[in-house]
């Protein structure tokens, strides 16, 4: 029993000397209600989209349960963004959480964090990305074992920059690219100085995110893997998750090579069929619907062909000249306001409770009745608007969506980018629901209109749940979300006399497919194929008009260097709907959409 007393001394002593301590760069501390919590950033200092990740680490030093509330603030013009989070922190015990909070373009993404504990309140400072980045800036993370001091990340960011400035847009130009949320924000450019559309951060394997949308903040990521020292299983699953869903990882440092072939998640991409750059020291390969560089160990991540090779990864994914590399949003129909008509109902009201009324009532020779009728005509009006409104644009949720996506048929992995519009005429309840690796991005209209306050609010509770502006009421709203998760649909092609066969096992009618076989040649199943439904193929080639169409939604973000669009071993098809689209937690109505899926078997068999 004085042992068990003399430990919880010691590591109450502990905490208090380590509590006293100032607090590191990128971190608050401070006690609330005998909880100690420390908030961190070990992101790049610049970030300008998707979400950033803040570790928080809770100590109760107290000898009861506590229960404490974190909030997260953000600020951008008339927009906020506010976190919250609960946590039940045994006595005696510490915890230590990943929260994942929005990043934008052209501000500052610094949050105030406010602690509740033990009924006391307290605001602890502010913690994120402080440094303002236009949505033109491309951010690197280089992550090694070892941390920032290990490397140079001012190099890399020059070199970047200088190898980049070919490719960066005018000023005036730049002004037209409206990024998530840009409002027009360019930094001045004289002629002949240098660039620096490049930023790049260093961290430490240890505080790599280990959620997928946290890496959404990055143009890319550089694992330093020298020595054969990987991160952590967690946080590289979730960059590997990341990049199949259009992100942009590089392996570099001795042993980068030996560590790829070892990692099955990568071995299956790294393959000369996924070969998107030349042989040397630098290999490039289509990895899901982003990309994967691999550097030689003797070759330098500041060297020229390496500095070459991410800048091209990074422009194949999020060009410097375009606010995207896919343009792919589909508007809902009937939703628009009807101008004329709203006019000239307008101009009738106007008539009506004017001189119409007057007329009336002076004929009545009882004025006192304007009080009654003025009200009462225009609360009818208004009534008649507003039932107009709901039968014109119903109650319902209704949606657009368009996407790419691509099925790894021998991992049963299925990653997927799609841009959709919804509309919802009623309030959603908690609003959207994101599932298990799925990452929702606002996409804000060009610039900024100081009549719109906008609150988006995360909720962490059983599930988390995005409200508030996430979703306003009967207001058309353009979401970008990538998803990559477990998926057990496929495609069975087998050959045949005459051919191939495919059969459908996916959750979709498909509309059309093309197979290229493992020697290079193409074959299309014209549709309907409905679920286990089959097909037989006849010959194809890139002239027919069917393929050419599917070629152009540029599911992978480089061509292969043997048979471009579309690798050996691969089908593409177009869905009447993609089975990997993840509902986020809505029921509504697909009015319209596009869906583009590549599936990539196994060589051997053809399976």
């Amino acid at each position: 029993m004085r042992a068990e007393r003399l430990l919880r001394a010691a590591w109450l002593l502990g905490c208090l000397l380590e509590g006293a301590l100032p607090a590191r760069a990128g971190e608050v501390t401070g006690e609330v209600g005998g909880v100690r919590v420390t908030a961190g950033s070990y992101w790049p200092s610049t970030l300008n989209r998707g979400w950033q990740p803040l570790l928080v680490e809770v100590v109760n030093t107290t000898d009861d349960e506590r229960f404490v509330e974190l909030t997260f603030r953000g600020h951008a013009m008339l927009v906020q963004d506010v976190l919250e989070r609960g946590l039940r922190v045994p006595a005696r015990t510490s915890e230590r959480i990943e929260v994942a909070v929005p990043a934008r373009p052209s501000n500052s993404n610094a949050y105030m964090l406010q602690v509740r504990a033990a009924g006391e309140l307290r605001h602890l400072g502010t913690v994120g990305a402080e440094q303002a980045s236009g949505p033109q800036e491309r951010i690197v993370l280089w992550a090694s074992r070892a941390g920032p001091s290990a490397v140079d990340t001012a190099a890399l960011a020059a070199a970047l920059s200088a190898e980049a400035q070919p490719r960066v847009p005018s000023d005036e130009t730049a002004r037209r690219i409206h990024g998530l949320g840009y409002g027009g924000v360019v930094r001045p450019r004289s002629a002949g100085a240098a660039s620096d559309n490049v930023r790049a951060g260093g961290a430490a394997y240890e505080h790599l995110a280990q959620s997928p949308e946290a890496y959404t903040s990055l143009h890319a990521l550089i694992l330093d893997v020298e020595g054969g020292n990987a991160p952590p299983r967690a946080a590289l699953d979730a960059a590997l998750a990341w990049v199949r869903s259009g992100g942009v990882v590089c392996v570099a440092g001795r042993g980068a090579r030996e560590l790829v072939r070892k990692e099955a998640a990568l071995e299956r991409w790294a393959r000369a069929r996924f070969r998107v750059g030349l042989d040397g020291p630098v290999e490039s390969f289509a990895c899901g619907l982003g990309l994967l560089v691999v550097v030689d160990g003797d070759a330098h991540v500041t060297s020229g062909a390496v500095v070459a090779a991410l800048n091209a990864a990074a422009e194949a994914l999020a060009p410097l000249d375009a606010a995207a590399r896919r343009g792919f949003e589909l508007e809902i129909p009937g939703i628009d306001v009807p101008l004329r008509p709203l006019t000239l109902l307008l101009v009738l009201f106007a008539l009506l409770v004017g001189p119409v009324n007057l007329i009336l009532v002076r004929r009545s020779r009882r004025p006192a009745l304007l009080l009654l009728t003025i009200p009462g005509l225009a609360l009818l009006f208004a009534l008649g608007l507003v039932g107009y409104g709901i039968v014109a644009q119903g109650l319902d949720i209704r949606a657009t969506s368009s996407t790419v996506g691509v099925l790894d048929q021998r991992a049963r992995q299925g990653s997927i980018e799609e841009r959709r519009q919804l509309f919802a005429g009623l309030a959603t309840g908690p609003g959207l629901v994101p599932g298990p690796g799925t990452a929702v991005l606002r996409v804000d209209r060009a610039g900024w209109d100081f009549r719109d306050r906008r609150e988006y609010r995360i909720e962490h509770g059983e599930v988390v749940a995005l409200g508030g502006s996430w979703l306003p009421v009967r207001t058309s709203t353009p979401l970008r979300v990538t998803t990559d998760r477990a998926a057990r649909g496929r495609v069975e092609l087998a050959r045949a006399s005459d051919g191939w066969l495919a059969t459908n096992g996916l959750e979709s009618q498909i509309l059309f497919l093309v197979y290229r076989d493992p020697e290079g040649e193409l074959h299309a199943f014209p549709g309907p194929i409905e679920l286990g439904g089959t097909a037989a193929s006849r010959p194809a080639t890139t002239r027919d008009a069917d393929v050419a169409s599917l070629f152009q939604a540029r599911v992978l973000a480089r061509d292969v260097l043997v048979d471009g669009p579309l690798p050996r071993g691969a089908w593409l098809a177009r869905l009447a709907r993609s089975p990997l689209v993840d509902p986020l937690g809505l029921d509504y109505e697909e009015v319209r959409g596009d869906h583009v899926l590549l599936g990539v078997l196994d060589l051997e068999g053809g399976r």
